[in-house]
């Protein structure tokens, strides 16, 4: 697939979900696991809940401001957090 393409197809997804065109800001290019891939804004995280792979203990983390965006693969497949005043620690996510 194209650029061009995962462009119109993160511009389609995005319209359906907030039921309005991107602004140019809104969809961006991130860097992938192999690749560099566009991406689209869906919001910001309030907080992050998850499960520990080792202890399998349950955290859940509010972030503070400002808060970090939430973007996702132009085929909704893969999550990206970018921004956010939040460090991880040995205590889970802070900020």
């Amino acid at each position: 697939m194209s650029e061009a393409d995962e462009i119109e197809q993160a511009r389609a997804l995005f319209q359906s979900f907030h039921r309005r065109a991107a602004r140019p800001s809104e969809i961006i290019k991130v860097g992938g696991l192999t690749s560099p891939v566009i991406a689209l804004e869906v919001g910001s995280f309030t907080g992050i809940g998850y499960r520990s792979s080792g202890t399998h203990e349950k955290f859940f983390h509010e972030f503070e401001s400002p808060l970090p965006k939430v973007f996702v693969r132009f085929d909704g497949r893969q999550v990206y957090v970018i921004g956010g005043a939040y460090v991880f620690k040995s205590s889970g996510f802070n900020g």
